[in-house]
């Protein structure tokens, strides 16, 4: 979205390259995402769609994402950002400020984070004792406070493995399914027609109406929302069973390993640089190269000075 505002200009107004972005982004099915973009064609530039087309529709909206995979069973868990990823640069900065002092000693403080890390989340995911995980819960809330089953039409069949629900809501039907036997983890998360479960990975607002209706006497609004956000789930994640792998010190190491005699310097190529803007274009000298001794490179800064002053012109001064 920032390329796109660099690139196509227009802010986020409407009919802007990030006006038009977001809604081929929010849509739940491929269908959408063509309907949507052959509305705007017209009131959007040349520029706007060429810049849009350079990444394929699959690699850029979830919903053609979805819609390019051969099975059902396929989900985008919502859009995810980067800052995860980044976040753990962060909580690693520890260990990242000693990988040019000593590697052995980052190696093992990054152990001890990640252990910590580890004990923590296993504590919270054993001691909590609800069916859903704390995430889980808010999403379920959510959803059905915002659900009316008051204000949709629905009929519901039923096969021999799972319930088909034809849902109505201002004249647009949608079909909703649930399975009439629970996963392993107790979860009886179906899916419809209209997108939403295969791209945000949730009931969407059909399903829940299908659930609150309380026509289908297996259906609750905990064991219909998918396995991942259960607290079984959460456990197997972090097996009560499993121990710490810090168990070791660097005095231990010391006594049973042989250490490695081939380093004995820390190359200048690892260790911080210097603050302030860089040189442009200046190499680093290795440590084996030879380096001026101080009273030469003095000498060579008083011939520099000497010569610049005779290059310069004597002014004359106005009366």
């Amino acid at each position: 979205m920032k390329n796109i505002l660099t690139h196509c200009k227009g802010g986020k107004k409407t009919f802007s390259g990030h006006w038009l972005y977001q809604k081929l982004i929010g849509a739940k099915t491929k269908a959408d995402v063509d309907r949507i973009r052959n509305e705007h064609v017209l009131q959007m530039s040349d520029r706007v769609l060429k810049y849009l087309a350079t990444v394929a529709d699959d690699a850029q909206y979830p919903a053609c994402r979805v819609a390019k995979t051969e099975h059902k069973e396929v989900y985008m868990y919502r859009r995810t950002a980067s800052s995860s990823v980044e976040s753990m640069n962060r909580a690693n900065k520890a260990a990242r400020d000693k990988t040019a002092v000593d590697v052995v000693q980052a190696l093992k403080l990054l152990i001890d984070l990640e252990t910590s890390r580890f004990l923590k989340k296993k504590a919270d995911a054993w001691n909590h004792n609800e069916t859903l995980t704390p995430h889980g819960i808010k999403l379920r809330d959510e959803i059905f406070g915002n659900v009316d089953f008051h204000d949709y039409t629905i009929d519901i069949a039923e096969h021999d493995d799972s319930w088909v629900c034809q849902v109505t809501k201002t004249r647009m039907m949608r079909t909703a399914w649930f399975p009439k036997e629970a996963d392993d983890m107790g979860s009886f998360f179906g899916g419809c027609n209209c997108g939403i479960p295969n791209v945000d990975a949730v009931p969407c607002h059909h399903m829940v109406a299908v659930v609150k209706c309380g026509r289908v006497k297996s259906l609750t609004p905990n064991n219909v929302m998918p396995r991942w956000w259960t607290s079984e789930m959460w456990r197997k994640q972090y097996p009560a069973a499993l121990t710490s792998l810090n168990d070791f010190s660097l005095e231990t190491l010391k006594l049973t390993e042989q250490p490695d005699k081939t380093m004995k310097y820390c190359p200048p190529f690892v260790a911080p640089n210097k603050t302030g803007r860089p040189s442009q274009g200046q190499r680093i000298k290795g440590p084996l190269e030879e380096t001026k001794p101080k009273k030469m490179r003095n000498q060579a800064l008083h011939e520099a000075m000497e010569k610049s002053k005779k290059g310069k012109k004597s002014r004359k001064k106005s009366c």
